[in-house]
This record gives C-alpha cells, sequence and structure tokens, in this order.
C-alpha cells in the first residue's frame, strides 16, 4: 500500500521510508537491538580512577554498567557527567555515583521498553535472557 501511495504521489519516498521503519520498529524486540554481552563496554568497581577516567574519555559514552567482581554482577549504571562529582568532592566513593540498572528480558517489545524509558527518563537496560544471564 506504501508503495502504491508513493507512486499516485500522495506520499514522498522519505515519508513511505519513515513509515515503513515505524511499521519494522513496531515488530522489534530488546534483543534485536542490543548490544551483545562480550561487546559491551563495562567498568569495574574495583578499578582505579584514573583508569575508570580513561576508559570513559576513551570510549566517550554517556552511560556504562558498572560490575562487581562477574561481569555478570551488574550493581548500576555510571552517568559520565557524575564523575565531575568527584573533582568537587573527592571523598565521594565510585558506588555512591552509581544509578540503579533497570534489567528488561530480551523479548521485550522495543515499542513498550521506548515508552518505558520516556515514562522513567532512563536511557540504557541491560536485556537478560530467558534464564537471567546478561544478554
Amino acid at each position: 500500500m506504501l508503495g502504491q501511495a508513493q507512486e499516485r504521489k500522495l506520499i514522498s519516498a522519505d515519508s513511505k521510508g519513515m513509515i515503513e521503519g515505524v511499521l519494522r520498529v513496531a515488530d522489534m524486540t530488546a534483543g534485536d537491538v542490543m548490544i551483545a554481552a562480550p561487546r559491551m563496554d563495562l567498568i569495574d568497581i574495583a578499578a582505579p580512577l584514573d583508569e575508570i577516567l580513561d576508559q570513559v574519555i576513551d570510549i566517550a559514552h554517556s552511560r556504562y554498567p558498572v560490575f562487581e567482581g562477574d561481569r555478570e554482577n551488574i550493581i548500576g549504571v555510571l552517568l559520565a557527567k557524575d564523575l565531575l562529582k568527584l573533582q568537587r568532592a573527592p571523598e565521594l566513593n565510585l558506588r555512591a555515583l552509581l544509578r540503579p540498572a533497570t534489567f528488561v528480558p530480551e523479548n521485550k517489545r522495543l515499542t513498550d521498553l521506548l515508552r518505558d524509558f520516556r515514562k522513567n527518563r532512563n536511557h540504557l537496560a541491560v536485556v537478560v535472557d530467558e534464564f537471567g544471564r546478561i544478554a
């Protein structure tokens, strides 16, 4: 139908592409858009602060899952901007800067996840498989 609408000049090619994109997103899940666990950029809570700062500067993400001990043990999310607080209050420790991590099943519909992100003002979720392991 979209192809016919474009042929009849009812919609432009750009509009057709956008509508097709929206329809594709409606069928996608968190598992379809996630970064696989081995490729995730994680921060080790036990790493020295200088090492963490180097990692944040080199990778240049705004948010990082933080683990303790095992990479599967995500204990929170660090926002890069929160590291600036250590400049003014060096007595703070990294753990105090962590925000709660959000965990979602890999089969969660992307439209539902995006709605949750807007509602909760969240930008990152850790995807887990049916066994509760980091996907």
